[in-house]
């Protein structure tokens, strides 16, 4: 992963300055300069989502080595089902190759657990795409981040109170949550 090399090359190529860029992410104006000046700090998954938002485009462009070739993913982690996945590092594993027609910003996780069994496996890769809207994911599967860090795999549903419901096939649901961002299931890959 190459962040600060995008950024600096998606920075150039909008006529732009970092401070405005950090301004504009909601992260302080002297947020990318002290990333700059810094090349041992990682950045959490939120800013970096808000310096994606800030630069128009998805997050995928800011962490993704344009070396790897337009034909791969990155695979950026795990979600946890039925285990407690937090995704504070936002290093890309390993990428991997994309199947057909694979969406643009698509990025790839690695369940963590069988909360979902029979129908998700422990060790299978997703291919997701952020949502934009979280009702285009209403009673389906879908990774979900949630307000307090930790990242699922689960079935979003609404909630009888404010906020939503999360479901597993073996694990009791997870009532009004609050949920920072979701993505969908474009592909799956089973285990190897």
């Amino acid at each position: 992963m190459d962040l600060r090399a995008n950024l600096r090359r998606l920075i150039a190529e909008r006529n732009t300055s970092a401070r405005a860029v950090s301004l504009r992410a909601g992260l302080g104006e002297t947020y990318l300069r002290d990333l700059f000046k810094r090349p041992d700090t990682k950045p959490s998954v939120e800013a970096i989502q808000s310096l994606a938002r800030a630069l128009d485009v998805p997050a995928t462009a800011l962490i993704c080595d344009d070396s790897e070739g337009s034909r791969s993913v990155p695979l950026l982690g795990y979600v946890g089902a039925g285990a407690a996945i937090m995704p504070y590092d936002v290093s890309v594993l390993e990428y991997i190759e994309p199947p057909p027609d694979c969406p643009e910003g698509a990025f790839g996780l690695r369940i963590v657990g069988d909360s979902q069994w029979p129908l998700f496996e422990d060790g299978e890769i997703l291919i997701c795409v952020t949502a934009a809207n979280l009702l285009d994911l209403l009673n389906r599967y879908c990774v979900v981040d949630l307000a307090d860090g930790r990242r699922l795999l689960k079935r979003l549903e609404r909630s009888s109170a404010q906020g939503w419901r999360l479901t597993s096939l073996n694990a009791p649901p997870i009532d009004n949550v609050s949920i920072a961002s979701a993505a969908r299931i474009e592909w799956r890959r089973p285990p190897r």
